[in-house]
């Protein structure tokens, strides 16, 4: 605590007293019955870079006789820095450095008496890594990139999707300019889009580039690098032309599965699903047998579909190494049950993470909406637990991974403040669970601010963290830097949840972060889309380019 000194001076009275507290007090006149106002400069501040503005607030000051007249903050010590409004009761200072600032605050009464206080802002240095290089993908229409991988030759492979017929994109299978329903009711009118495979180097620069699919709509979601050099795709398609074949009819997505040579060319392509309903390859992933898994969503009752409990179901697809049907499996209950992410588990089996709105068949514990639902499978797709999370809005999982405890780590959103949610800032949060081996909450974390976040896609971390990519709209909460729109958002997590850096990157349209890797030199590679042309981004050709981010170790 400070020495503080108070001095009155009065007509028959002079006295010098000592306080152990930090307020000043001075009286130039004591008349009658004043008594002087207590100033509260409010509790001391850290702040991490690149944040650099601090708010002062004065309106925990008091007086007896209610008589504040007027506040003066002035900046005692530290770097160079602007008080906005230094007579305000509340203030802001922006343009600070890295250290320590303290603060003066004076309040003064309608009789002149005055006190002071002070406080302290301790300017913490940016911890988040730098961009490195960033890259803008794609022609003049719609380019996006779902998912990244690093190769083995230190560059990247990335799948999306593109419409476009010019700048980085050729090979495109034009089809109609036309209109067409998806699985989730949404009418899209334009250019059919393509699958979209792009290999970079290690610089961002592409060695080559494939537009995948046929005269009607495809897509990819999923890639993953395979033992023999090279790559295994999926998503879903709507064609049976070009590079399609085996589709099942019906004005229905099916499944899409494409098996890719190290230079991009196709070795085998398999269109699952049936006539009468959706189908989606959501994820897919090698497995130690030479084959693949794949998990995905259904409403098919014919075809390669076998049961369906519901509306939609969570399909899982087992494939042998040529593309061959192994197995298959459809879970959930009534309602609409999705997996968008399937990883491998230590005991041979998988961990699937999406979203349901059933409480019967495979599924119990809904809270009430849409509530994340994560699955644990044997290797032949047995459920051996699931668990549903949530409150009682929505919650979608987007993204599930391996922990090295042997437990699971969960990105999702949520919209909920109850159940299993707690500290959510406002609208929908992104929301990050952290699972044990059998499924059980160690702990869980809802990060964001009064707008709509989204958590994307999560990796643990070497140092026992976890990063988690998505979007922001906040200019407030968790949210920093935040350049307008929607703004790609990458989160560095301790082992708690804590946040130790947060980078806001894009510019002022919307552009979003789908997929994020750990790469060789320590930094990240993260993939997405990019409506901008100004702040982080450069190159864009059109009106959304795919977006590479690699960022510095």
């Amino acid at each position: 605590m400070k020495q503080i000194i108070l001095f009155t001076s009065c007509a028959l009275l002079t006295m010098l007293i000592f306080f152990s507290c930090k307020k000043h007090v001075e009286c130039d006149n004591c008349i009658g019955a004043n008594k002087p106002p207590v100033a509260c400069a409010g509790a001391d501040q850290v702040i991490t870079l690149p944040t650099d503005v601090a708010t002062l607030n004065a309106s925990c000051s008091t007086d007896p006789d209610n008589l504040i007249m007027g506040y003066v903050w002035t900046k005692i010590a530290g770097a160079s820095a602007t008080i906005v409004n230094p007579n305000g009761v509340q203030t802001q200072v922006t343009g600070l450095l890295k250290g320590t600032y303290q603060f003066e605050l004076t309040a003064t009464d309608a009789g002149g008496l005055f006190s002071k206080d002070t406080m302290q802002v301790t300017v913490n240095p940016d911890l988040s890594l730098p961009i490195q290089w960033q890259k803008a993908l794609g022609g003049s229409r719609v380019d996006l990139a779902q998912s990244i991988q690093p190769t083995a030759d230190g560059g990247y492979i990335l799948a999306g999707n593109t419409n476009s017929q010019d700048g980085d994109i050729a090979g495109y299978h034009l089809g109609p300019n036309a209109c067409y329903q998806t699985c989730f009711n949404q009418t899209i009118c334009g250019y059919l889009p393509d699958g979209l495979v792009v290999k970079l180097n290690s610089s961002g620069s592409i060695q080559w580039q494939k537009a995948i699919g046929g005269s009607a709509a495809d897509n990819l979601l999923s890639i993953k690098p395979t033992a023999d050099g090279g790559y295994i795709a999926s998503g879903l398609t709507y064609s049976n032309d070009g590079d399609v074949s085996g589709y099942h009819g019906g004005n229905e997505a099916d499944a899409w599965v494409v098996k890719l040579s190290n230079s991009g060319t196709i070795e085998w392509q398999k269109a699952l699903g049936g006539g009468t309903g959706c189908d989606f390859a959501n994820s897919v992933l090698p497995t130690p047998d030479g084959g693949y898994i794949i998990a995905g969503h259904t409403d098919s009752h014919d075809g390669d579909v076998t049961t369906n409990a519901g509306e939609r179901d969570v399909w899982i697809v087992k494939l042998g190494s040529n593309g061959s049907l192994q197995w298959q499996k459809t879970i959930g209950g009534s309602g609409n049950d999705y997996a968008y992410s399937i990883q491998p588990t230590t005991d041979g089996g998988y961990i699937t993470a999406g979203y349901t709105t059933s409480n019967n068949g495979d599924v119990s514990g809904n809270h009430g909406d849409a509530e994340e639902w994560v699955v644990k499978l044997s290797s032949t797709g047995t459920i051996q637990w699931q668990k549903v999370l949530g409150g009682s809005n929505e919650e979608i999982a987007r993204s599930v991974q391996t922990t090295p405890d042997g437990g699971y780590i969960v990105a999702a959103s949520t919209k909920s403040n109850n159940g299993d949610v707690s500290g959510n800032h406002g609208d929908a949060d992104a929301w990050i669970v952290k699972l044990s081996s059998s499924g059980t909450v160690q702990w869980q974390k809802a990060y964001g601010g009064s707008s709509e976040e989204i958590a994307r896609a999560v990796q643990p971390t070497p140092d026992g963290g976890y990063i988690f990519t998505g979007s922001a709209t906040s200019y407030n909460g968790d949210v920093r830097g935040i350049r307008g729109g929607q703004d790609t958002w990458i989160v560095k997590l301790g082992n708690d949840g804590a946040i130790q850096w947060q980078k806001s990157l894009g510019g002022t349209d919307n552009d979003f972060g789908n997929s994020i890797q750990l790469t060789n030199d320590g930094g990240y590679v993260i993939a997405g889309q990019a409506i901008s042309k100004n702040g982080d981004i450069s190159g864009n050709r059109g009106s959304t380019d795919a977006w590479v981010i690699k960022l510095k170790p």
